[in-house]
């Protein structure tokens, strides 16, 4: 259902689709949002601590960190998406103001104490939830009200939480693989922030909730399903979910794409140019170090597994 109203979205100019939120979620829609800027003031006063500290992205930041980390189970992997999210906000500044923080907040509020927390509670929740079984019994069987509800949340929920190894250097499937999951978050994530843009959506609005808990959704099965495919070679193919998640992921940039033609007109500054084209550089010339060295150690065992037959 998102993936068609996207859909529809595209057959529609700007401002018919800004005002059919205005129609069809609420009346408040359809008029600019005034951008809360975090970076005008960066001195370390407790009167701008504290508006940072209570502000929605906080807990949006903890909450959303715990249930990436719900997905993707791998605290090495979830660190290093934390620390490049935090670059692409810097390479997008020109773009999305409110991406501009101060250097506190950007690295001890966000990815220190928010994300960081957020992993840690989404890790441990794993390891509660690692024996999670379904329960069958019928639902006129279960004698109080509490009880039925905790009956439906099982049944809504996986049958385990349990710990994914992606292994990302041992082979160059699973570390391209990794690369590409790693990809498709940080492109969900950014996409968010400008279709709220575009479409003056507030943090806070239920069109902005309701898209997360579809990707949650999506991207729980679908993750599971890309490492089924990369850690087993009975699996030949990706699955459904994940043929879904990449279909919403570039139906949602094809909308991106279309409405924001006019709505940045303030370019990019040389120093972010010159930055960006250094660290994608450096990524680009890690991946590819990484992936000789994996596959001069296959080289390796391959001459060792020879000689020993």
């Amino acid at each position: 259902i998102y993936n068609c109203i996207l859909i529809m979205l595209l057959f529609q100019n700007k401002a018919d689709a800004r005002q059919s939120f205005k129609l069809f979620i609420s009346d408040s829609l359809g008029k600019p949002l005034e951008e809360k800027h975090y970076a005008n003031d960066c001195s370390l006063t407790w009167e701008i601590i504290s508006s940072n500290i209570f502000d929605v992205y906080v807990i949006s930041h903890f909450v959303g960190w715990m249930v990436k980390t719900l997905v993707l189970r791998d605290p090495i992997i979830l660190w290093i998406m934390s620390i490049q999210w935090e670059f692409i906000e810097i390479l997008f500044t020109h773009m999305l103001p409110n991406f501009a923080e101060c250097w506190w907040d950007q690295w001890l509020l966000d990815v220190l104490i928010c994300n960081g927390l957020g992993i840690y509670v989404g890790y441990k929740l794993c390891g509660k939830l690692q024996v999670l079984e379904y329960k069958w019994s019928g639902l006129r069987e279960i004698p109080n009200f509490w009880g039925k509800v905790r009956r439906i949340a099982l049944q809504v929920t996986p049958h385990s939480f349990d710990k994914l190894n992606w292994e990302s250097t041992k082979t160059i499937k699973k570390f391209f693989g990794v690369q590409m999951i790693i990809l498709a978050f940080q492109l969900e994530e950014l996409n968010a922030f400008f279709l709220k843009h575009l479409f003056w959506l507030p943090p806070a609005n239920i069109v902005n909730i309701t898209r997360l808990a579809v990707w949650f959704c999506v991207g729980l099965p679908a993750t599971r399903q890309v490492y089924g495919y990369m850690t087993d070679d009975s699996v030949k193919r990706i699955g459904n979910y994940t043929l879904l998640g990449i279909s919403i992921l570039v139906t949602e940039l094809l909308v991106i794409f279309k409405f924001s033609r006019g709505e940045f007109p303030t370019p990019m500054s040389d120093s972010t140019v010159k930055g960006a084209i250094m660290c994608f550089g450096a990524y680009i010339l890690l991946c590819v170090v990484t992936m000789v060295r994996i596959h001069r150690q296959h080289s390796r065992s391959d001459d060792e597994a020879k000689k020993s037959s």
